[in-house]
């Protein structure tokens, strides 16, 4: 068997298990599917080998892991962390950008491609001395003094996604 011809037969296989490869199997008692999804890691880490053989060449990423795109500018935020530790205080923070929380990692014929992925907003906390993302807080931006209060229950209800959420959760309810 040559090379592409193993290829191949990786590709049927992880076809044939891809079923396996969502998150059911962890919320399963059932042992077969749980070992069919260890058997489809386990193929495509030999697919990740196998492609590897050839490498000729790594692309470095050309995007940049910093960004400044959600706010036209860095400056100062009112941060509330959802982590229990911060005690549902909000701080003062400075918006630094959006900083790449993921990556990428593409392999095809002979070389590698790596990319940053995810951007999320970083804002620097200097009360606590370290960076707070996004994804773990509810944040915005300081234009006035009004904005320096803290940031309410309230307020955290009536953003839009978190409205949404409730209703989704609402109608789930009524329909069992």
């Amino acid at each position: 068997m040559n090379v592409d011809e193993i290829k191949s037969e990786i590709d049927l296989a992880l076809d044939q298990l891809k079923d396996f490869g969502t998150f059911k199997h962890l919320f399963s008692k059932d042992d077969a599917t749980k070992s069919l999804a260890k058997l489809r890691r386990t193929v495509q880490k030999l697919s990740y080998l196998v492609k590897t053989i050839d490498v000729k060449d790594v692309v470095h990423p050309t995007s940049k892991p910093l960004k400044d795109h959600l706010m036209e500018k860095t400056g100062p935020v009112r941060i509330k962390p959802c982590g229990p530790e911060y005690g549902g205080k909000t701080y003062f923070g400075v918006y630094v950008g959006d900083i790449a929380i993921s990556s990428s990692v593409k392999i095809e014929n002979d070389k590698i491609s790596c990319e940053f992925a995810m951007h999320n907003p970083a804002i620097f906390v200097p009360a606590l001395g370290k960076v707070i993302y996004g994804i773990e807080s509810y944040w915005s931006p300081i234009e006035s003094e009004e904005d320096m209060k803290e940031i309410s229950d309230e307020e955290i209800g009536n953003i839009w996604y978190i409205k949404a959420l409730k209703e989704m959760s609402k109608n789930q309810d009524q329909a069992s």
